[in-house]
């Protein structure tokens, strides 16, 4: 098995469209065997790998990194915020600064 034939296959892919649209919708093992058929061997790691090391490291922005760090709250939060109030539920609302509920 190879990384290298992993490779070579993610290159073979990009370069042929109806290929690609064959594989797309399909499993790992349908794209193991389409590598076999073109000689190359290389286990469903390898290939796994290799598309990661294609895609790189995942990036975010400040904003997403926060919303991602803050759990749904952050994104409650900044809702709150952008609408200058404070979300009711039923008879209460949500003291924002303490985080608990008081009687409404």
């Amino acid at each position: 098995m190879s990384a290298v034939d992993a490779e070579a296959f993610l290159d073979k892919v990009a370069g042929d469209e109806s290929l690609r649209q064959q594989l797309a919708t399909s499993d790992e093992a349908a794209w193991i065997t389409e590598g076999a058929r073109a000689g190359m061997a290389f286990t469903t790691d390898e290939l796994r790998e290799a598309r990661q090391r294609r895609a790189g490291p995942l990036e975010l922005n400040d904003e997403q990194l926060s919303s991602v760090a803050g759990g749904a709250g952050a994104v409650l939060n900044q809702s709150v915020h952008d609408l200058g109030s404070y979300p009711t539920y039923g008879h209460a609302s949500f003291d924002h600064d303490l985080g608990t509920r008081k009687p409404g």
